[in-house]
């Protein structure tokens, strides 16, 4: 029998790759017909020893047993079976994100009513009108405002928690809500909501993103329900409502993920990611430490296709983040190192958690598990399955999906650096609210699962296969009718919902949870009220809330301006009580424990907000205060439970650090000493302004009697409050 020719002779790797085993990748639409423009993209890579593997190593044999992730990876290998890389957006795809993106926000457009300006939305407002303004300034063509002093007077000067413009804020946060206001207030649209408007935009767009990342990583099904999972969590649907920088981080960050894996198959797109990052990091100092879990996954599973992501995000992405950083244009280096500072230092925020407070003045932040309590009790029974059923398969198949485990790493990661000991905890899942999007798209890799197995008894022709799909998909629909449900019940205090796990807000409420932070409960309700008895003169005392936030309130009409809250000294002729127990001092206690309310405004069974006639602060209501087991673990001596503010409460509402008072006055509020308006954004806040005047000449009209410092206080006493800029890390 004659020899064959070499080129007859069969390759022993080839016919096994041909019979689909076990180390060849299933071909997919843009791999049939040999060698395409993908491949030929994958050609010219950069290869760095000890990130790339060398292109002439040649993978370990099939039956080596080695780990998959002990060796070097090739563009061949398995990881390139997760079906992310291999499915396409198609047509129905694209109509779905549409219907998605403006369902998403038009949810949030019409549920306004009901939903207070918060306590960072007062903070935000000035300098997102003052950076608005500049950026239409600029638009126009007026080129002076790049000069050092139009960008000092527009982004701020001092970076330290004192000045009016907050040079503290990123940029991002402060552009998007500084253009609402700029663009839609000329159309007719009340500052209050133009101001909210883009956020919703961006809501909608995240949960659009989320079913582009979902599908292409699990399929249809499971992306439409971890995007409508995310869209329907009672506390991220509340911050889509509020102009702040939680909804703008999620976005950023889910942007992030879908072009890093991008960035893994198209060299291209590494310049996306490099964007990415730039705008997680101009959006909040917590992204900085994002790279990390991006930068270990593609280590151990695309060691030969990561690195242009890499490059990226450590050459082009610190370029781009200053250039969209006015406030770092002049003198860079210094500044940034402050910015860094500033955070490094930061305070930890007082918190009640467990019946007792923690952080501030108090001890220690709260303890390393509040993250994951606070993520297990937050988020819908429904939801919290999928969840959990979806990072169980994750890390059954994480040898062969790579796309899940880069989603639950990245929850991990902002988790797990919000649960460090010394880490700021407070205010829910406000710090490690990045991580409830990828949390969303693990419950749609639960649904992959069970829709796979589903699938898999009907191929095998099981006689009840059908019905079990069926009850499936019902059982899917029900329970994302039940979360719809839960989101109209709880209405408007999205952001104070608690699952069945702690009984509720109300549950919760009894279990020592801090069930109000943000003042959003001062809404059209309170207000009507607080209006329906002020008269001219009339003393309100915030407490535990942003006086700022009523200053802004007046000054656009909504809160009479008869009334007088930020600088009016005692006697107070009402209390307005926010019931958010971390900030509760001994006053706060003697109020909430001890005196009868004018008006208790509730939500979910739970008080929020409470009215309090001045008078109401008697020597009974002190005692019974001081009998009652105080937030701090112990009982306040009635001689502590003084008739005057101690430091702590005042410190809790100031709008800068507490300074020493030598004729005894505490009250000193942050807009009394509020400068004048640059010209870049004197139109935006004129009325600010106005209020501002007033209430500085009411301040300096009136003296407060001198009151005596509360003991084992003053020693270690620090800026909180306004000051303490509640959206830190």
């Amino acid at each position: 029998m004659p020899r064959k020719a070499k080129s007859e002779r069969k390759n022993p790797k080839a016919e096994k790759g041909s019979t689909g085993g076990e180390d060849t990748p299933p071909a997919n639409d843009t791999e049939r017909g040999g060698a395409t423009l993908l491949d030929k993209a994958r050609l010219p890579r950069l290869k760095i020893m000890g990130l790339n593997a060398p292109e002439s190593e040649p993978p370990p044999p099939a039956d080596s047993g080695a780990s998959p992730l002990l060796t070097r990876r090739t563009s061949d290998g398995p990881e390139w079976r997760d079906p992310f890389f291999g499915r396409g957006v198609r047509l129905l795809d694209f109509l779905l994100i549409v219907l998605l993106a403006v369902g998403a926000t038009l949810s949030v457009a019409l549920t306004y009513r009901g939903i207070g300006h918060s306590w960072d939305e007062a903070l935000y407002l000035r300098p997102a009108a003052c950076a608005g303004q500049w950026i239409m300034d600029l638009l126009r063509g007026d080129w002076s405002v790049l000069s050092p002093s139009a960008v000092r007077q527009a982004w701020g000067i001092a970076l330290s928690g004192d000045d009016p413009l907050h040079p503290e804020v990123a940029p991002i946060p402060k552009m998007v809500i500084g253009l609402g206001i700029s663009t839609l207030t000329g159309y007719g649209i009340p500052e209050m909501i133009a101001m909210r408007l883009p956020i919703a935009g961006v809501f909608g767009l995240t949960v659009a993103l989320l079913y582009v990342l979902g599908a292409r990583a699990f399929g249809r099904l499971p992306g439409f329900i971890a995007a409508v999972s995310y869209w329907l969590m009672p506390r991220v649907f509340g911050h889509a409502h509020i102009a702040a920088s939680e909804t703008l981080l999620a976005l950023t960050l889910v942007l992030l993920a879908y072009v890093y894996l991008l960035g893994i198959r198209h060299p291209w797109a590494a310049v996306l990611t490099a964007v990415a990052y730039a705008l997680a990091f101009d959006t909040k100092v917590s992204a900085l430490f994002i790279p990390l879990p991006l930068l270990v996954w593609g280590q151990l599973y695309f060691r030969r296709d990561y690195a242009s992501n890499i490059f990226a995000l450590a050459l082009a992405s610190p370029l781009i983040a200053f250039a969209l950083w006015p406030y770092l244009w002049y003198d860079p280096f210094v500044r940034l190192a402050e910015y860094i500072k500033f955070y490094a230092a930061h305070q930890s925020t007082a918190v009640f958690y467990l019946g007792r407070i923690w952080g501030y003045i108090y001890g220690p932040p709260a303890p390393w598990h509040y993250p994951l309590i606070i993520t297990a009790i937050a988020l819908p029974v429904w939801t919290l399955a999928l969840i959990v059923l979806g990072t169980l398969v994750t890390l059954w198949r994480w040898r062969r999906r790579p796309v899940p485990v880069l989603f639950l790493m990245l929850a991990a990661m902002i988790i797990g650096v919000c649960s460090l000991p010394n880490a700021p905890k407070y205010d829910g899942e406000r710090l490690f609210f990045g991580a409830f999007a990828f949390l969303a798209l693990l419950a749609g890799h639960g649904v992959e699962l069970i829709e796979s197995r589903l699938n898999a008894l009907r191929e095998q022709r099981r006689r009840w296969s059908g019905l079990l799909k069926t009850l499936w998909r019902l059982g899917l629909i029900g329970a994302m009718a039940w979360n719809v449900r839960t989101l109209v019940v709880v209405h408007p205090d999205h952001l104070n919902f608690f699952n069945v796990f702690v009984g509720g807000a109300k549950g919760a409420y009894e279990k020592g949870f801090e069930t109000s932070y943000w003042g959003e409960a001062v809404n059209e309700e309170v207000i009507d009220y607080l209006n329906s008895i002020t008269k001219p003169g009339t003393k309100f005392k915030p407490l535990a809330l942003n006086e700022l936030a009523f200053l802004n309130l007046q000054g656009w009409g909504m809160l009479s301006e008869e009334g007088v809250y930020t600088a009016a000294s005692e006697p107070y002729d009402y209390y307005i009580l926010q019931v958010r127990q971390g900030f509760f001092g001994n006053r706060e206690r003697a109020l909430h424990f001890g005196a009868k309310p004018l008006r208790v405004f509730e939500a979910q069974g739970v008080p929020k907000i409470e009215i309090f006639s001045g008078d109401a602060l008697t020597t009974r209501s002190l005692m019974l205060a001081a009998s009652n087991p105080s937030a701090l673990g112990k009982r306040t001596s009635p001689t502590t439970a003084t008739l005057e503010e101690s430091q702590t409460t005042e410190s809790h509402q100031k709008g800068r650090p507490e300074e020493t008072d030598t004729s005894g006055s505490r009250e000193q509020v942050a807009v009394a000493d509020v400068p004048t308006s640059p010209p870049a954004c004197e139109s935006a806040v004129r009325a600010l302004d106005q209020q501002t005047s007033d209430a500085s000449s009411e301040k300096h009209t009136a003296k407060e009697p001198s009151a005596p410092p509360t003991p084992n206080v003053s020693s270690k006493e620090g800026p909180h409050g306004q000051n303490d800029l509640q959206f830190a890390l």
